[in-house]
C-alpha cells in the first residue's frame, strides 16, 4: 500500500530534476549565446552608423544666382 505513493513521489522528483538539468545545461547556455550574439550585432550596427557621413554639394544652375543643394546621407 505504501509503495504507490513512494513511486509517485520518486517519479515527480525525477521529473523536476530533469527539468532543472535541461534548464541549466541546455536552455541557459543557448540563451547566453543568443544574448552575446545580439550584443555583437547591436555594436556592429552602431559602428556602421558612425561611419556614415553627410555630404552637401552646392551647384550653380544655368549661371544664375539660384543654387541647388544636394544632401547625401
Amino acid at each position: 500500500m505504501l509503495l504507490k505513493p513512494l513511486i509517485l513521489g520518486v517519479s515527480i522528483d525525477l521529473g523536476l530534476l530533469s527539468i532543472a538539468l535541461t534548464l541549466r545545461f541546455i536552455i541557459y547556455p543557448l540563451y547566453q549565446s543568443w544574448i552575446s550574439q545580439k550584443n555583437l550585432v547591436n555594436e556592429k550596427t552602431i559602428v556602421e552608423d558612425l561611419e556614415k557621413t553627410i555630404e552637401i554639394r552646392i551647384e550653380e544652375i544655368d549661371g544664375s544666382d539660384h543654387y541647388k543643394q544636394y544632401l547625401k546621407i
